[in-house]
């Protein structure tokens, strides 16, 4: 079920627009934001370019966004949690300093969510995800704080809610970035089934040599691991600027065997230019990489971008994890996808790898072709009223979302005629919206009687060009007449 959720007033006051926020910017944001996001597409003031969409992966799943320029992050973790920069180039003090607006949760394993309590704290940043989430998020502040926190959420789905029971569009910043957001699956273990997937488990994966004396081994995962925390559900959001959509999912769940619904509604979703998804599963032992598969061919990204894979396979281990991956999506056919790995250390914080422009035709050319429209009869009447629907006096609502319309233009709108290539009724507005004249030029848009002054017609050659009806102070005033005569055609 697909819904809208209407934010609260206090929602829509969660944040200021960007450049707004970017006056006040301290120096240390700056420096942090221009570490992330380069330093050329950060402005002496901190503000992010609005004109392009820039990814900056700092490990695991946690990636640093900046959409139409405000800055995000998608979960909150760093890999090792080393408190000063060697594998991972960054800090939670740096995090801090970014000043994200806001966080987006995809569960709330410690590898995703570790970091968000604090980052709030301190940062005043909301949260979107599951109501589970937010309990997860108010406690870790408050742990970090020493106090209770107000942490400021939306809610991404409703609590308690089945994976699939509804697919939300959110406004967290404005009707620029729509968010989409749903309950899938965690990734899981299950039984093999029976079609013998490559796992990437075959032979024991090598780290670059290079790497490990580059950057010294730190703490280790296994010394943070820890049972706590509330997975609190998995979402999966899609974000969409213009012609541009981008798809993040921080785990990828065995939908075949706990979730078969999903696929039609992944298949669903509009489409999808770039995917950053999770490639680490537990069902990677019994049937390899098949489930982050099953996503991608449902949800047909241009690009794929791999995450979380470096929890595991560290120091550039993941090479063989790659070639896994290529060959299950060979077994699938043609997939529409390309796959641009990330290794790591040496592509945390590269944000050249991951940015878009939304307005590049190449994303243009992923849009769903405009259904075509369904035209207005060809043998209407004229009456001193307009013209079939086309009426004197309609506000430009009252027709903008006809199916028949073709095109429109601040003081025009045109739908098409059946049958007739070259056709059109144009409804010619106000400057306030009203129409006021209807025209046509379809050749069997005739009146039934022509003595009226308020239906026009022009004669050339001896055939009729055009018919028009105006409103009565339109037609008594050949200036205006003129004019509105001039944006019908």
């Amino acid at each position: 079920m697909r819904r809208f959720l209407p934010l609260l007033a206090t929602v829509v006051a969660l944040t200021m627009p960007a450049a707004a926020q970017a006056a006040a910017l301290p120096p240390e944001t700056v420096d942090a934001r221009q570490h992330f996001f380069g330093a050329e597409n950060v402005a002496a003031d901190g503000s992010v370019r609005d004109d392009r969409v820039i990814l900056s992966w700092f490990s695991v799943a946690s990636v640093a966004a900046a959409l139409d320029g405000h800055v995000v992050l998608l979960d909150a973790y760093i890999h090792k949690e080393e408190d000063r920069p060697n594998y991972v180039p960054t800090t939670t003090e740096e995090l801090v300093a970014l000043k994200p607006e806001a966080i987006f949760i995809g569960h709330g394993h410690f590898d995703h969510a570790a970091k968000s309590g604090e980052i709030i704290a301190r940062t005043g940043a909301f949260l979107v995800g599951t109501p589970e989430h937010c309990d997860q998020a108010k406690q870790l502040a408050a742990d970090y704080a020493g106090q209770a926190v107000d942490v400021r959420c939306i809610d991404a789905v409703t609590r308690g809610s089945e994976p699939g029971a509804e697919v939300n569009e959110l406004r967290p910043f404005d009707d620029r970035i729509e968010v989409t957001a749903l309950k899938h699956l965690h990734s899981a273990a299950e039984a093999p089934d029976g079609e013998n997937h490559e796992t990437t488990l075959g032979s024991a994966p090598l780290p670059d040599a290079r790497l490990v004396l580059l950057h010294p081994p730190g703490p280790s995962v296994l010394d943070h691991l820890t049972l706590e925390g509330d997975e609190g559900s998995s979402v999966l959001y899609q974000f969409r600027l213009g012609s541009f959509s981008l798809v993040w999912n921080d785990t990828a769940g065995p939908l075949r065997e706990r979730g078969p619904h999903l696929f039609d509604i992944l298949a669903g979703l509009p489409p999808t230019d770039v995917e950053v998804g999770s490639v680490l599963g537990f069902n990677d032992p019994t049937n390899g990489l098949r489930d982050i598969v099953d996503y991608v061919e449902r949800i047909k990204p241009q690009v794929f971008y791999p995450v979380h894979h470096d929890f595991v396979a560290e120091y550039g281990a993941s090479q063989r994890m790659q070639g896994v991956m290529e060959r299950e999506m060979a077994r699938r056919g043609e997939l529409p996808t390309e796959v641009r790995w990330l290794y790591d250390p040496v592509d945390y914080l590269r944000p050249s790898l991951m940015t878009f422009d939304p307005a590049a035709t190449r994303w243009a050319a992923n849009d769903p072709p405009p259904p075509a429209p369904t035209c207005m009869p060809s043998d209407l009447r004229v009456r001193k009223g307009g013209i079939g629907f086309v009426r004197l006096g309609l506000e430009r609502s009252a027709l903008s979302s006809r199916p028949e319309l073709a095109s429109q233009t601040r003081r025009a709108l045109r739908f098409c005629v059946e049958g007739e290539e070259k056709a059109t009724v144009s409804a010619v507005l106000s400057p306030s919206g009203v129409v006021r004249l209807v025209w046509t030029n379809a050749p069997d848009h005739r009146p039934r009687a022509t003595r009226s002054n308020r239906i026009l017609f022009r004669r050339r050659d001896g055939r009729v060009r055009y018919v028009a009806v105006a409103d009565r102070k339109l037609s008594r005033s050949p200036r205006a007449l003129h004019r509105y005569l001039r944006f019908a055609r």
